[in-house]
């Protein structure tokens, strides 16, 4: 077996702590909300302040993983290690133990939450649906769209109408065992079995949105594994 076959549990650590592989890049920030360690967070209300993620955009700019340091717990309410207005280190580079929701696999893409209760905690993916809305009908017109590299389409007839091409196309990516796809009057709602869908080239006639409470953070990657929630540790390449 490859390593990422194992399930390589570090429950042991304690979130927020720097893992071995170096080098790290740590900086200082303001905190302008109440957070935990090992939570991600985003540029916040100043240059030097963070806040959690509220949006797909503030973990795609997300300015690092919060470090844990002893003096700094129980300083912030509700069992959050930081208060607002504390001083924070993060990690922009290197190895960190983050929180995670669920399980998650080793050399996997790290996901951030943004909607919801838990702010800033790790998972395997974007929880949420991605929509597919066929905007227009043409008459005899093929319609296709790309998802994670596989091309799905369907043919109109001479008498179209935007409700039964959505129906069509979404049978052709029903059928695919990677996903489950409805439609409603030229709605098509896609949703991964696991993962997340990455929407490619498509017919122009085609609009899409992503509905995850979820987002992919850029250049981190799990270098452990979990079997459910705790916590796991990622490696950072964000740009210092």
């Amino acid at each position: 077996m490859a390593v990422g076959d194992f399930v390589q549990e570090i429950a042991p650590f304690r979130r927020g702590a720097l893992g071995k592989t170096g080098p790290h890049v740590i900086v200082g920030r303001v905190a302008d909300a109440d957070t935990k360690a090992g939570r991600v967070v985003a540029p916040g209300a100043s240059d030097n302040s963070v806040k959690l993620p509220a949006s797909a955009a503030d973990v795609e700019a997300a300015a690092g993983v919060v470090v844990y340091h002893p003096n700094s717990e129980v300083a912030g309410a509700a069992g959050e290690e930081n208060a607002t207005n504390d001083h924070l280190d993060l990690v922009e580079q290197g190895e960190i133990v983050v929180e995670v929701e669920e399980a998650v696999a080793y050399d996997a893409d790290v996901f951030v939450r943004h909607s919801g209760a838990e702010l800033g905690i790790c998972r395997s993916d974007q929880d949420g649906t991605t929509t597919l809305t066929v905007d227009t009908a043409v008459n005899d017109k093929e319609y296709f769209v790309t998802l994670d590299g596989a091309i799905f389409a369907t043919t109109a007839d001479g008498t179209a109408t935007v409700t039964e091409i959505a129906t069509a196309l979404a049978a052709e990516i029903d059928a695919d065992a990677a996903y489950g796809a409805t439609s409603s009057v030229g709605v098509i709602t896609v949703t991964p079995v696991s993962g997340t869908t990455i929407v490619g080239s498509k017919s122009s006639e085609i609009s899409t949105t992503t509905n995850g409470t979820a987002a992919k953070m850029p250049a981190a990657k799990y270098r452990s594994s979990t079997s459910g929630a705790g916590v796991a540790l990622v490696r950072l390449n964000r740009p210092a």
